[in-house]
């Protein structure tokens, strides 16, 4: 039959459209990184945007929709050839159109109705995986993503164990030069002052350049800062000669915090460097929000600065910290106990204790794009192996238990007239079968008279044996005649019939009576071709 067509769409054609769906694009880390923001507003490295995720998910998701309505198309039409090649080939049927007719109607309406239900379970099923996405997974998305972290650590910490003696020896050698040239430093910088520039009425503005720490690569970027003392206003530009802010910070919805440049840096010689050598001030101090979830500037929940000397950091503290304290925010310092400190963040809302920054942010939602297709990925295929379930019930099998029932019903409910309409026998049809039986007719009543013609040759032939040539009844000339008379009653058809039977029988009266007579005459000639009459045999006695 045509199952094998239902077959293929369901092993072929369907996995492969839902294998072109295009994901690539979807999971491109620019539409990741769009999605996210607008959904969740804040950086994907904080907590796990969920809800960015989500939306994600729910867009790839949505493209199933169409593979999954193809399907059932292809295999509704299936099923209309399967009734089509069925009422053709019932015998009988071809003899009444309009009920052929009517029942490929019945049958078609029906399957438009299976295919209607089919459709709905399928898009439901899709609907059914978009709206609910286990909370388990977002679970395990952020355990992996810290496992994660911790292996690339010790894999960090292993490949750079080999080289920590020798620079132990290096830096021991260079720590007291390290510590003379700070002291210096130090010293050069408390004599010379701040070098910034001040100006305003009440000298509420001041400007100079400070280090600003990129967010993507890490790197010190030289930017001219511009604070506002009135407004209470931190905004910088790339170049003094600028007109224009490139982003702006209020100071009255922030905290500010002096941290050790040790807490920045990110590979181990660093690291060794800086608890090799002694501690010497620092001049980074961090700007953050007070609530958690909201951005400092832009996009970032947190901007690091640092100054180009001691005096400058101590202006720019000292200035920022009268801005910040006036509205209620809060100012650590560097020497603040690690007791003292994480108190404190618990209360400013720093985002330091709740979650710690990754290395590069874009690696970190690339890992988590991979996350999601992988679950994504994994729903298409239970999908292409759930909607052939789902078409083969709503259509194949109801096409098999209730088609009878749907033919049954529709039909008991016509009226007799109708009916009587439907059962009209197609008029071709019944010329064909009339033209059949009138030739059945014409044939049978042409043998009955070849064999009436038959038996008067015979009776002919055997007159002929018995008188000689000049005593015979009829000629050669007179049986041709009877032949064709025969052939033309038999074309005539009913209108002679009466005619040629009286005919045959008057005919057939005297051949007989000449049997009879050329018995008796001819009593010698009794074993002859001619078979003499039998009496029937006596009844049996009792």
């Amino acid at each position: 039959g045509s199952g094998w067509k239902i077959v293929a769409s369901f092993e072929g054609k369907f996995p492969d459209r839902i294998k072109q769906l295009p994901l690539d694009r979807h999971f491109d880390l620019n539409n990741v990184k769009r999605i996210v923001l607008e959904a969740d507003g804040y950086q994907p490295y904080l907590i796990s945007p969920e809800k960015g995720l989500k939306s994600l998910i729910k867009g790839v998701l949505e493209m199933a929709k169409e593979p999954s309505r193809l399907c059932v198309e292809e295999v509704h039409r299936v099923l209309l050839d399967i009734v089509n090649a069925t009422a053709n080939g019932t015998p009988g049927l071809g003899r009444y159109p309009p009920f052929k007719r009517e029942i490929i109607t019945i049958a078609s309406n029906a399957l438009d109705t299976f295919k209607s239900d089919a459709k709905k379970m399928v898009v439901a099923l899709v609907d059914m995986e978009r709206a609910f996405v286990p909370p388990q997974h977002f679970i395990r998305l952020v355990q992996r993503r810290m496992e994660r972290q911790r292996r690339e650590e010790e894999v960090k910490t292993k490949s750079s164990k080999k080289a920590q003696d020798a620079e132990q020896a290096m830096m021991n050698k260079e720590q007291a030069k390290s510590s003379k040239d700070k002291s210096n430093q130090q010293d050069k910088d408390t004599k010379e002052g701040p070098n910034l520039q001040v100006a305003g009425p009440g000298g509420e503005i001041t400007a100079g350049y400070l280090l600003k720490k990129s967010a993507k690569n890490n790197e010190w970027s030289k930017r001219w800062f511009v604070l506002n003392e009135k407004s209470g206003k931190l905004g910088y530009t790339k170049k003094q000669e600028e007109r224009h802010f490139r982003g702006v910070i209020v100071l009255e919805e922030c905290n500010l915090e002096e941290i050790e440049e040790e807490e920045l840096s990110k590979t181990s010689k660093d690291s060794k460097k800086a608890n090799g050598a002694e501690k010497g001030p620092s001049l980074v101090f961090k700007i953050t929000n007070r609530v958690a979830y909201k951005t400092v500037l832009k996009a970032h929940s947190a901007v690091v600065l640092k100054a180009e000397s001691m005096a400058d950091k101590i202006e720019w503290v000292k200035k920022i910290k009268g801005i910040i304290q006036s509205k209620g925010g809060s100012v650590k310092s560097s020497n603040t106990p690690e007791g003292g400190s994480m108190r404190q963040s618990h209360s400013d809302g720093s985002l330091d204790t709740m979650a710690r920054r990754p290395a590069d942010p874009e690696e970190e939602l690339r890992w988590m794009s991979q996350e999601v297709r992988g679950y994504v990925e994994a729903v298409l295929n239970s999908l292409a192996a759930n909607v052939p379930k789902a078409i083969v019930l709503c259509q194949v099998e109801k096409a098999k238990e209730d088609m009878l029932n749907q033919l049954y019903s529709s039909i008991s409910s016509q009226s007799n007239a109708r009916i009587e309409e439907l059962l009209q026998e197609d008029h071709n049809a019944k010329r064909r079968r009339e033209k059949a039986q009138k030739q059945s007719t014409l044939l049978s009543k042409l043998t009955r008279q070849l064999s009436v013609h038959d038996n008067r040759a015979a009776a002919a032939s055997y007159s002929d044996d018995t008188s000689g040539p000049e005593s015979g009844p009829q000629s050669p000339g007179q049986s041709g005649e009877d032949w064709r008379s025969a052939f033309s009653a038999a074309a005539n058809g009913s209108a002679d019939r009466s005619s040629s039977q009286n005919e045959s029988r008057s005919r057939s009266a005297d051949s007989r009576g000449r049997r009879y007579e050329n018995g008796d005459a001819n009593g010698a000639n009794s074993g002859s071709r001619r078979t003499p009459n039998r009496l029937p045999p006596a009844p049996p006695k009792y």
